[in-house]
């Protein structure tokens, strides 16, 4: 009997599809479809900057681990991996997922994310480290491998990331989660525009105002959403203000039925080139908490 690849694959990962429109754990297959070709062609991309070995995905469906989600794991084919692991390239299957930042931090999706859809202004090569420093028009750097780059000035590797993330352009599909080896990385739906290659085309509004905003459901994990409302309209947002987070998870910050915070909201709308619009709201600070009089406890 054959050895599973799950016994010695070192690239298994997942995507999960979060929100309302996955609820009971189904998703459109057009969508699915979309994302994981592009996903396909993003990992042949990369392939060529780390190896001439030929590669192909295996997909294994994985859905119903918990309510609200669509998963869908991955791995590079048995075929490839048993070329791989006996030859002295043993870390390409790791280096292509590193490339695209599934398994790293400085990878594809972690400097399209930073760069905020910004074109580099003007680059650096720093040999020694095999890498490049990016600065953009605001005075930001940015150093990231060499061959990540490269991947980014890749033109079918930038619409292909595009592509890869269009489920999150969908009513419902709120973000994206990379899992590997208990790691995390999150495309949150408004983050969908900094993948796209025709960036240009859409117009962005940002404003900052102070609001009063009422709690309706609050979350103990940084970067998922909390329920709100403005007096006028309930809405989800993400809490920004890193230094009130760790205050709420660490449990200095209790919560009660119609408790109120006075914040800093960025509402941003995204005018896309087909005329459809978007609004993204997010607390970047947190200016004060205000407990109600009311002592029964908030639905977390």
């Amino acid at each position: 009997m054959s050895t599973p690849i799950s016994d010695f694959s070192p690239d298994i990962f997942e995507v999960v599809f979060d929100g309302e429109a996955v609820e009971n754990n189904s998703i459109d297959a057009k969508d699915l479809a979309r994302s994981i070709l592009a996903l396909g062609e993003l990992v042949e991309q990369a392939r060529h900057l780390v190896t001439d070995i030929d590669a192909d995905v295996a997909l294994r469906v994985k859905s119903g681990f918990k309510p609200g989600s669509f998963e869908v794991g991955f791995e590079i084919s048995h075929t490839f991996l048993t070329d791989v692991l006996t030859s002295k390239n043993t870390t390409a299957a790791v280096n292509i997922l590193a490339l695209l930042g599934i398994s790293g931090v400085k990878g594809l999706i972690q400097y399209l994310l930073k760069a905020k859809g910004r074109k580099p202004k003007d680059v650096i090569s720093v040999e020694s480290k095999e890498s490049v420093i990016v600065t953009f028009d605001d005075g930001e750097n940015i150093e990231i491998p060499k061959k990540v780059f490269d991947l980014y000035n890749n033109q079918k590797a930038r619409q292909a990331a595009s592509m890869f993330v269009s489920p999150l352009e969908e009513e419902g599909i709120e973000k994206m989660i990379l899992r590997y080896q208990g790691q995390e990385s999150i495309i949150e739906e408004e983050d969908r525009i900094y993948f796209n290659t025709d960036i240009e085309d859409e117009r962005k509004i940002e404003e900052d105002s102070e609001k009063f905003l009422v709690l309706i459901n609050v979350s103990f994990k940084m970067g998922q959403k909390w329920r709100v409302s403005d007096g006028t309209d309930v809405f989800y947002t993400r809490i920004l203000d890193e230094a009130f987070m760790n205050k709420v998870i660490s449990r200095k910050i209790l919560f009660g039925t119609n408790d109120s915070l006075r914040v800093i909201l960025r509402t941003v709308q995204i005018l896309n080139k087909d005329g459809s619009l978007k609004t993204f709201k997010d607390v970047v600070k947190v200016i004060e908490h205000i407990p109600s009089d009311q002592q029964s406890e908030l639905d977390l």
